[in-house]
């Protein structure tokens, strides 16, 4: 599937000032999805931009990026979080596509599968991979997530060694299974909320450049 673009900033604050009252405020965020391949990526954003609908059967790789977005609500509160999901390849033909499928990114979703430990040990280098291409001036809202929950006695990496390295990651952490539809908008609920409190705290749209 192509590379999909749109136009939007990273994320900011789309409302008229005679509308605020009346209108729901929508935060708009670019969100990157990285990590090695096969892990559950783009299973992962998929379930969650349908729902719980649409989960591929079978293994397709994804070549350079694929782009979805869905607004998450905020409870409690008149805004939502739309967030503008980049799922990027993980396979080594596609490093120099990266830095421009990356550009403008404002917040980080990792994924591994804790069946193979190894590509939990690679979210460390896909984090300063990221870091490297977008030089942020502040911390990025980010989450560690373990998916394939559903392997059973094959998952190899504990919960506490995720929690750990997520903390030493400065990101949260979330548990899903894909394939099982279980606990699939986690992992971007923390996002949104995530974004909204950063906007909170700037007291205005979350700043960047165009994508």
């Amino acid at each position: 599937t192509g590379v999909q673009t749109c136009a939007l900033p990273i994320c900011t604050l789309r409302v008229a000032a005679h509308d605020r009252r009346s209108m729901p405020k929508v935060l708009r965020s670019k969100v990157i999805v990285a990590g090695d391949p096969a892990v559950g990526k783009t299973a992962l954003v998929q379930m969650f931009s349908s729902s719980g609908a649409k989960f591929p059967k079978t293994y397709q790789m994804t070549c350079g990026a694929e782009f979805c977005s869905k607004q998450v609500p905020i409870p409690d509160s008149d805004v939502s979080v739309e967030l503008h999901l980049f799922d990027t390849g993980g396979q080594d033909l596609f490093t120099e596509m990266l830095p421009s499928l990356w550009k403008g990114g404002a917040a980080i979703v990792l994924v591994y599968d804790p069946a193979r430990p190894y590509t939990f040990e690679a979210c460390r280098s896909w984090l300063q991979r990221i870091h490297e291409v977008l030089q942020p001036p502040r911390p990025l809202p980010g989450v560690l997530v373990a998916n394939k929950m559903d392997l059973g006695e094959r998952v190899q990496v504990l919960r506490q060694d995720g929690m750990q390295m997520a903390q030493e990651l400065g990101m949260q952490y979330a548990e899903t299974s894909a394939k099982e539809a279980q606990d699939v908008d986690e992992p971007f609920k923390l996002i949104a909320a995530a974004v909204k409190r950063a906007s909170d705290q700037s007291g205005e749209g979350m700043p960047g450049e165009e994508y």
